[in-house]
């Protein structure tokens, strides 16, 4: 659902399957955004982002998860991102956090 609402608002997507896909995209392609989630396999999105910032890579980052309010907390303020919305979100709160992220 997210990627057909992003890409009929004319955002180019590359979608991956799993966190490691993700890292490994990251590492070869140049991205505006990154939306995760932070069940996945392979790499959580948590794991992943630390990754990122880890690496110095400075790119924006939306968590979309159903435990986004524990992530939002201070304990995970240093991974900043740049939103963290709950599942389930309403739409238009997708589309103003990632036009917020990519301002």
């Amino acid at each position: 659902m997210i990627e057909k609402v992003l890409v009929r608002r004319g955002y180019q997507l590359t979608t991956v399957d799993n966190g490691e896909a993700a890292w490994d995209a990251l590492q070869v392609g140049s991205f505006d955004l990154l939306i995760t989630d932070n069940d996945m396999p392979k790499l959580t999105g948590i794991e992943l982002v630390t990754r990122i910032r880890g690496s110095h890579l400075a790119l924006p980052i939306i968590l979309a998860s159903g435990s986004a309010g524990y992530y939002a907390g201070e304990e995970f303020r240093h991974l900043g991102f740049s939103a963290c919305l709950q599942k389930p979100f309403p739409l238009d709160e997708l589309l103003e956090a990632t036009a917020v992220a990519l301002s």
